[in-house]
């Protein structure tokens, strides 16, 4: 009896001392800062690791590259593992490229209401307030990280945080579980905002010799986000 009371006592002693509420964040606070941090945004270039678990945590794959994003949904990620893959958008197409296969895939951006609401955001067609509400912010050093819930149903798009660099004004993190009960990490970094990218570096050139696929869910599958 004395056992288990030293072990209650000390369990509630460890909570009480590990806790610290002055981490948590105001939701209203959080929401201004998110929807500010998207009407802002004109560009960022930078590092990004994207990594994927499978739904019994066992498997993780980590991937790796140089990211650039500018308003309106362009958007190219150049990887350096695996090594010669290319993500690239103009807004309105997209380009998946596997330099193992030598083949792409091009998908046309849904438009509308079709459109996935994380591409709405990055092309700036949305303030995420409208799509979104808060069930949780705290902060840890510098960024803030906020839990979502949609406001209409999307199993795509399951236990959702975003993180937001303060000082940077940009995202430092989004993760989520998708369809498949896979979750899906972005983290970005050593990035610069608002620095002077030019449309044309989000056209994409098919290597030669490439082969062009237009298959929609196969890039999904491919790209994993």
């Amino acid at each position: 009896m004395k056992r288990l009371f030293f072990v209650i006592l000390c369990y509630f002693f460890f909570t009480a001392t590990s806790f610290d509420n002055t981490n948590v964040v105001d939701c209203k606070y959080a929401m201004a800062l998110f929807d500010s941090t998207v009407k802002n945004f004109k560009t960022f270039e930078g590092r990004f690791t994207h990594s994927y678990s499978s739904p019994d945590g066992k498997t993780m794959t980590v991937e790796e590259g140089n990211v650039f994003l500018k308003k309106g949904g362009k958007i190219k990620f150049v990887y350096s593992k695996p090594e010669g893959k290319i993500a690239v958008s103009n807004g309105k197409i997209a380009y998946l490229y596997l330099k193992e296969d030598n083949c792409a895939y091009k998908i046309r951006i849904p438009s509308g209401k079709k459109t996935p609401v994380l591409a709405k955001i990055i092309m700036g067609k949305t303030t995420p307030s409208r799509e979104f509400f808060c069930a949780f912010a705290r902060r840890e050093n510098e960024t803030l990280f906020l839990e979502l819930g949609l406001k209409e149903k999307d199993l795509s798009l399951r236990r959702l945080e975003m993180g937001i660099d303060e000082k940077s004004g940009f995202f430092s993190s989004i993760s989520y579980v998708d369809q498949y009960d896979q979750k899906i990490i972005l983290n970005f970094f050593d990035g610069k905002s608002n620095t002077d990218i030019p449309d044309l570096f989000f056209e994409f050139s098919l290597p030669e010799g490439a082969k062009l696929l237009d298959s929609p869910e196969e890039f999904i599958d491919e790209l994993n986000f």
